[in-house]
């Protein structure tokens, strides 16, 4: 008498989120040797909130993440409660860990939402795919952090960090040879 093994039906789904972060963190080049200054991560989180108060937005939080994926800085408004804060982490880590804009995984992600729930579970909760969280590059094309803003509408809070990331002289776009094919 011959025994099926069991498969839990979320392990082939998680083998294929394996496989695409795999694929995603090796199209993008590595790492500059200049990391992110504290001068630099704290002006994209004062500038995101200067651009949510000029656009009339709601109250806003922001995190700013350094090369090593380490918070560098957060700021919370008042008025943002600690679970919108704690889904700007999300958005910041998930951004850091794809080195790619949160927008774009989402989109990636959209057919089948039952592999958002595998990453998410398989990742404890910090895999975030709503728009507001962006890669950070310098102006070598090299990853130096990712940033996240939250608290409004998720395209108002990814037009707001990339915003303040251009504003301070970085970019939240990957550079156009290291976008996998699909997203051009």
């Amino acid at each position: 008498m011959m025994t099926r093994r069991f498969q839990h039906p979320l392990s082939a789904r998680l083998r294929l989120g394996a496989a695409i972060s795999l694929a995603l963190a090796a199209a993008v080049p590595g790492r500059a040797a200049e990391p992110m200054s504290l001068n630099q991560a704290t002006a994209i989180a004062r500038e995101a909130l200067a651009q949510a108060r000029k656009a009339g937005l709601r109250p806003m939080s922001v995190v700013v993440l350094d090369a090593d994926g380490g918070i560098r800085v957060a700021l919370r408004e008042d008025g943002v409660g600690r679970g919108a804060f704690e889904l700007t982490v999300s958005k910041a880590q998930t951004a850091y860990d794809y080195r790619l804009p949160t927008r774009v995984l989402g989109a990636a992600f959209a057919n089948d939402p039952g592999k958002s729930v595998a990453m998410a579970t398989a990742r404890q909760g910090h895999f975030m795919i709503i728009a507001g969280g962006r890669p950070i590059f310098d102006a070598e094309g090299h990853m130096i952090g990712a940033a996240a803003a939250g608290g409004d509408k998720p395209d108002n809070d990814d037009a707001t960090i990339l915003a303040a990331i251009s504003a301070v002289g970085l970019k939240g776009e990957p550079p156009a040879e290291a976008k996998p094919s699909a997203w051009k």
